[in-house]
C-alpha cells in the first residue's frame, strides 16, 4: 500500500529528522539514522506520480487553507483550549529551567509540534502526543512534580472522589451528546460555521435533478455523498487533491459577487447554483434576469436558469431535520 496517499506522513519524517538532530547534539552515533533518513526521503518518490510529487508536496504543505477551520490558528478555537495550550508550554519552560535540556528527550520534535499547533488547530493532537511523551519525564523530581505526586497519591481519599466525579461527568456528557446517533446541523442556530444543505439536496433529489451544480466549498462533498452520480459538483473540500487550487479563488470571487463574477458562469456553465443565502451572490442572482430562484430555506437557496422547469419551493421559517449518513 502506497503510504503517500495523505501528506500527513511528512510528520513522521519530521519526527525522525528531529530525533536524528537531537541524537547528534547529544553526541551519539547518527550515521545509521542519516542513512535511513535519506532512504525515507528517496522512497517518497515511489508513488504513482513519480518525482513530480516532491514539487506538489512542497506546494501542498505551504498553501493556505483559510476556509477550513482546522487549518486556522489556535487563536480561532475555544479559549479554554488556548489556555490549556499556554499552561502546557509554561510547564515545558519550567522543566527546562529547573533541569536543563538534557532530560528533555524529544524536545526538538516537541518544539516543532508546538509551532505547528500554534499555526494550525489540526496539529494540536500531534502536540498533545509529543507533550505526553516528553514533558512528564522532564518534570520528574521538580517541586511541581512532587506536588502532583502528593495530590495523586493512590492512598488519598480525595483522589477516589475526583475519579468518581470525573467518571460521572464523562458518562453524563456521553449520554447527553448521544454520539451513536449524530444529527447534521442544518438550521441557522445549530452550528456557527457549517450548516449542511439537507433541504436543498432533498429538493433536488425529489425533482430527480441531473446535471452540473455550483456548490459552496464546504458542502460540496455532502452534495456528492447524497446525489452522485446524478449531480456533478463544482468544488468540494478535497481541495488541491482533486481540483486546481485556483478554482477556489474563482469560486470566492463568484460567491462574493466581486467584479467579473459572471465570468465564472461563462467558464463553467452550470445547470443550477447552490448558494448560502448570506453570501453576496445570493442577492445578485435573485435580481438577475437570467436566473430564477427555485428553492429557498433559512440557510441555502438554489437558482436555476430562467427557462428551467424546476418548480418553486419556499421553506423559509421551516425547521429542517437531517440524519447521518
Amino acid at each position: 500500500m502506497w503510504v503517500n496517499i495523505h501528506a500527513g506522513f511528512v510528520v513522521g519524517i519530521i519526527a525522525f529528522g528531529s530525533h536524528t538532530l537531537e541524537e547528534w547534539l547529544r553526541g551519539r552515533p547518527v550515521l545509521h539514522l542519516v542513512a535511513l533518513g535519506l532512504v525515507l526521503l528517496a522512497l517518497v518518490g515511489v508513488n504513482p506520480y513519480g518525482f513530480e510529487y516532491y514539487a506538489y508536496l512542497w506546494h501542498g504543505l505551504t498553501m493556505k487553507r483559510p476556509l477550513i477551520a482546522e487549518w486556522q490558528s489556535i487563536l480561532h478555537t475555544w479559549w479554554g483550549v488556548v489556555m490549556l495550550y499556554a499552561v502546557s508550554l509554561l510547564l515545558v519552560v519550567y522543566g527546562v529551567v529547573r533541569r536543563g535540556w538534557s532530560p528533555a528527550f524529544g524536545l526538538l520534535f516537541l518544539l516543532a509540534a508546538t509551532y505547528a499547533a500554534a499555526r494550525h488547530q489540526r496539529h494540536l493532537s500531534i502536540f498533545a502526543v509529543a507533550w505526553v511523551c516528553c514533558v512528564p519525564a522532564l518534570l520528574q523530581g521538580t517541586p511541581i512534580s512532587r506536588i502532583f505526586t502528593r495530590i495523586l497519591a493512590p492512598e488519598r481519599p480525595a483522589l477516589g472522589v475526583m475519579a468518581g466525579v470525573a467518571a460521572i461527568a464523562g458518562v453524563t456528557v456521553l449520554l447527553t451528546s448521544r454520539p451513536w446517533a449524530p444529527v447534521l446541523p442544518v438550521n441557522p442556530d445549530e452550528h456557527r460555521s457549517v450548516r449542511y444543505p439537507a433541504g436543498a439536496v432533498g429538493y433536488l433529489e425529489t425533482q430527480d435533478f441531473r446535471g452540473k451544480l455550483v456548490t459552496p466549498f464546504i458542502v460540496g462533498a455532502y452534495v456528492s455523498w447524497k446525489l452522485h452520480p446524478a449531480v456533478q459538483v463544482s468544488l468540494d473540500s478535497r481541495f488541491e487533491a482533486a481540483f486546481d487550487p485556483e478554482l477556489l479563488a474563482e469560486h470566492m470571487r463568484f460567491e462574493n459577487a466581486t467584479e467579473g463574477w459572471s465570468e465564472f458562469l461563462e467558464k463553467y456553465p452550470p445547470d443550477a447554483i447552490l448558494v448560502d443565502v448570506e453570501r453576496p451572490i445570493s442577492a445578485v442572482l435573485t435580481e438577475h434576469p437570467s436566473w430564477r430562484r427555485v428553492y429557498r430555506d433559512d440557510v441555502y437557496a438554489i437558482h436555476a436558469p430562467a427557462e428551467s422547469a424546476l418548480p418553486v419551493v419556499d421553506r423559509t421559517g421551516t425547521r429542517l431535520a437531517a440524519t447521518f449518513p
